[in-house]
């Protein structure tokens, strides 16, 4: 499981960096990426669209695969996770989804029928857009950009990282608000996500952001209450 993890704790970092600061980086607001006709709170610059991602890590040997569908923007958002690796000969299997909805985070195991919820205090998804950074969190994450390269046959800025206080380094390819690759080092967990296909634009069923019925949710929120 320390895959997962370590997956959860990359992305918890990109939230943060993104939730972070309400003054915007002037020089930045000025690039051809930021430049669109998108309004500026709007989460992605493309209306809808599904993204199949590959992802790596060092610790366990195993393939994981994530698909990302989205709507309005990245107003409507879910994440499925497939995770399968081998442990003492026998071959496991994780499938997860993760969305929010009504004001809370659902994360969502339709292996075991079960899941968790609680109100949600940051936005969903791992983009890295630094048009919407603040100058403290430029400086803070030691943000440079490196120019662009091409994944999955879309032009990406290719950002470059490092926060020494919690030993993050990488590189993030950006692409219209969406992070179509990553390459995290956080120390004793690397991590490699990689997008291998994109549908832009794409028609996407509305209960891919629904709860299945069969899941049982425990609130997080009140079990933390019982707790104090």
């Amino acid at each position: 499981m320390k895959t997962i993890y370590g997956l959860f704790i990359i992305s918890l970092i990109l939230f943060v960096s993104c939730n972070k600061g309400n003054k915007q980086n002037e020089d930045i607001k000025s690039t051809p990426q930021a430049q669109t006709n998108i309004e500026p709170n709007k989460r992605y610059q493309i209306k809808s669209g599904i993204i199949t991602y590959e992802i790596a890590n060092n610790l366990m040997k195993g393939k994981t695969t994530q698909v990302l569908y989205f709507d309005d923007y990245g107003e409507k958002e879910s994440r499925e996770t497939i995770t399968e690796f081998s442990m003492m000969g026998q071959t496991i299997k994780t499938h997860k989804i993760s969305l929010a909805k009504d004001g809370y985070f659902y994360d969502l195991d339709l292996e075991k029928k079960v899941g968790t919820k609680m109100k949600k205090i940051m936005p969903q998804g791992s983009e890295f857009d630094i048009s919407k950074f603040s100058d403290e969190m430029m400086k803070e994450y030691n943000i440079t950009k490196e120019g662009s390269e091409e994944i999955a046959g879309k032009t990406c800025e290719k950002i470059s990282m490092e926060n020494k206080k919690m030993n993050m380094k990488g590189t993030v390819f950006n692409w219209k608000g969406i992070t179509l690759k990553s390459d995290i080092d956080m120390g004793k967990i690397k991590v490699q996500t990689i997008a291998t296909k994109i549908e832009e634009d794409a028609s996407v069923p509305s209960p891919r952001f629904e709860i299945p019925s069969d899941i049982k949710i425990e609130d997080m929120d009140n079990k933390m209450n019982q707790m104090k």
